[in-house]
């Protein structure tokens, strides 16, 4: 890995005045930052046309025409979602690393790694979902209204790791009294909102339609506009924190002296 410089008033003196600290979440980031986002933009949204949803009460023919219409394409679509969400795994590593390591908390970062995880896995199973029934879309429409139903429930309804995660890094960041922070603390009020937000996809259970269905206003878009706004803004902060200037040799020979 790329290595970051940190001054040594942060961090205490370090031979030469600074102490090289391990950049591998900058990079980690990167990768979950860059490769997820195109990879799913492109193939759920362009390609296979899942968004906007569909709608949770339409007949079981209508989904199975759903899949008949432009089977390749959605099947490249999924695919290419699917191949993506491996790279979701280094953002968790990135945040677990930094909430253990540079903010002291070993108990919250697991909780946050092993809930990121089972998120990852939630995520697995919906375009497995989808993909299935893509696979074969001449089977009974009511087969395929299940497993769309089971991709959809996959896709919104993992509200308890996707909350306690969430709130284990909100602790963390105002837990932590440094004054190195890698996060600042309106973005831990910023992540009980959004626990708060998720809470809410629990109720998909009830509804075929309205702003709990899981294609209403706040389960789906309310909901995965945070979710997005939490990666892109938790991206930011951690590259913004990970990533440190190379002192001068004048400040590195004053520092040591």
């Amino acid at each position: 890995f790329q290595r970051c410089w940190l001054p040594v008033s942060r961090i205490g003196l370090h031979r030469r005045g600074v102490e090289r600290v391990n950049c591998g979440p900058k990079l980690l980031d990167l990768g979950e930052k860059g490769v997820y986002s195109s990879y799913t933009s492109i193939g759920w949204i362009l390609l296979a046309n899942w968004i906007p949803p569909t709608d949770p009460a339409a007949a079981a023919e209508e989904i199975a025409a759903f899949y008949n219409e432009n089977i390749n394409l959605k099947r490249l679509g999924l695919l290419l979602a699917m191949s993506s969400t491996i790279f979701l795994i280094p953002w968790m590593i990135a945040t677990s690393y930094v909430i253990r390591h540079r903010m002291k908390f070993p108990i919250l970062a697991d909780i946050q790694l092993a809930t990121g995880i089972l998120g990852v896995v939630a995520t697995f199973a919906m375009w497995m979902s989808w993909g299935v029934a893509a696979f074969r879309p001449d089977r009974a429409p009511e087969l395929i209204l299940m497993l769309h139903d089971l991709g959809w429930f996959n896709a919104t309804w993992f509200y308890p790791e996707a909350t306690l995660e969430v709130i284990a890094i909100a602790i963390a960041v105002l837990s932590y009294k440094g004054e190195d922070s890698f996060y600042p603390r309106w973005y831990g009020y910023y992540l009980i909102f959004i626990a708060m937000i998720s809470l809410s996809a629990g109720l998909l259970i009830f509804f075929k339609s309205g702003p709990f269905a899981y294609d209403g206003l706040i389960t789906f878009w309310v909901t995965y506009a945070t979710l997005i706004s939490f990666f892109i803004i938790g991206s930011t902060l951690l590259i913004r924190g990970v990533s440190k200037p190379k002192e001068p040799a004048g400040q590195l020979a004053s520092a040591t002296e």
